[in-house]
């Protein structure tokens, strides 16, 4: 049996952001500096703290231009995908990374709220906004790609967090020198660290999905199974799987069952190209199989062949092909109730209709058993057991186990 594959790549390189994360590292080094330098001169313990977070900034930036240089290494007999993951494992390493800053500078303000104590307002609020200008710089500088790409969303996130909490200390540091209300800048930091966690949380939730080989967002799997099945000569699919090669690319695989006759190379382009058209899926590999040897597939009796509900549909004609082709040892009603399992509970029809044909070969067994023990009590005198025409042709398979 024949299998016909169809990969389509789609070989148009997005948008190059290398030169981007190269400004962006390159402005925060010098940033970092400059705070590191002001702070040590006015012994300010704050603005030496926010050069160190701000260098966590550089490692954030520097997560994500190794994730997007790696996932552009070439694949080989090692990688066959290449490292196109590289791109979302940086992006959860982000998310963490952020959260975890978040986390230090929710638990510096609780501190700052309970013991409050004197700060030079002024060189903060100069310093903090030169990181207003450096950061949310630094965060437009992603803003086009934070949308598709999970890993560029990353780093647009971290900067922006950045920005927005330099936002927040020079709002504090104002109000604090007209009013002297020294709690006022915890309290502003309080929130704007929850307003950071709240935006990173479905970072770091897609991110970690993504690790797991979810389906991706913006991908609608019940969508994408429907306008499969309603290609031309489909009547079926198994094994329909979609996940992320990296955080800007798709992939899809599929087992096809198709009428006999259908023009297989035909059928590959029509999909290849609505994938890509209606989901922006770019890397597609199809089997197609016709019913009899979909009737027979090993992956189509798997308990993953048609996940969930939405798949009864697609494993139907899978489980009509097995009734087709059972022969006339297996009774009609067989057949019946095979369908009824596949609509009811698909993933496992494969396993139901076997154990269901070897119950009806049993029973078949026990029949003529029973049929054999009757025409032995009503035999004649002198008859021997099992003797009569009606016996012998109810136990014609196993005559020996009719006798009394």
């Amino acid at each position: 049996m024949s299998h016909d594959h169809d990969h389509s790549h789609d070989h148009a390189l997005p948008q190059d952001f290398s030169a981007r994360f190269a400004l962006g590292i390159g402005l925060n080094i010098a940033f970092v500096a400059i705070e590191a330098i002001f702070g040590w001169r006015a012994g300010s313990l704050a603005l030496l703290a926010d050069a160190a977070h701000n260098l966590g900034d550089v490692g954030g930036l520097a997560l994500g231009w190794a994730g997007l240089a790696a996932s552009r290494l070439h694949a080989s007999d090692r990688h066959t995908y290449g490292w196109q993951r590289a791109s979302i494992l940086a992006s959860f390493a982000n998310a963490t990374l952020l959260l975890i800053l978040m986390g230090g500078l929710a638990l510096e303000a609780f501190q700052r709220l309970t013991h409050p104590g004197s700060v030079d307002e002024w060189p903060v609020l100069i310093v903090a906004a030169v990181g207003i200008l450096v950061n949310g710089a630094t965060a437009w500088l992603f803003l086009s790609g934070a949308k598709d790409d999970l890993n560029i969303r990353g780093a647009f996130l971290h900067m922006a967090a950045d920005a927005l909490v330099s936002l927040g200390v020079v709002v504090g540091a104002v109000v604090v020198l007209a009013t002297g209300w020294m709690w006022l800048g915890p309290a502003i930091s309080l929130v704007i660290a929850a307003v950071v966690v709240w935006g990173t949380w479905s970072l770091f939730s897609q991110s970690l999905h993504l690790m797991f080989d979810g389906v991706p967002q913006a991908v609608d799997l019940p969508a994408v199974r429907d306008k499969l099945l309603a290609l031309p000569g489909v009547v079926g699919l198994h094994d329909l799987h979609v996940w992320a090669l990296s955080t800007s690319k798709v992939g899809l695989t599929a087992h096809l069952v198709v009428r006999e006759g259908v023009d297989s190379a035909v059928l590959l382009d029509q999909a290849g190209h609505m994938l890509h058209d209606a989901f922006e899926i770019t890397h597609v590999t199809l089997q197609i199989e016709p019913q009899t040897f979909a009737a027979q597939c090993a992956l189509a009796a798997s308990s993953a062949a048609c996940p969930g509900r939405a798949g009864e549909r697609a494993c139907g004609a899978i489980a009509r092909a097995r009734c087709a082709g059972t022969g006339g040892d297996r009774p009609a009603g067989l057949c019946a109730v095979v369908l009824h399992a596949a609509a009811s509970r698909v993933q496992t029809a494969g396993r139901a209709a076997r154990r269901l044909c070897a119950a009806a070969r049993a029973r078949r067994v026990a029949i003529g058993a029973v049929a054999r023990r009757r025409a032995g009590a009503c035999a004649r005198p002198g008859v021997p057991a099992g003797g009569t025409a009606a016996a012998d042709r109810a136990g014609s398979h196993h005559a020996a186990a009719g006798r009394c």
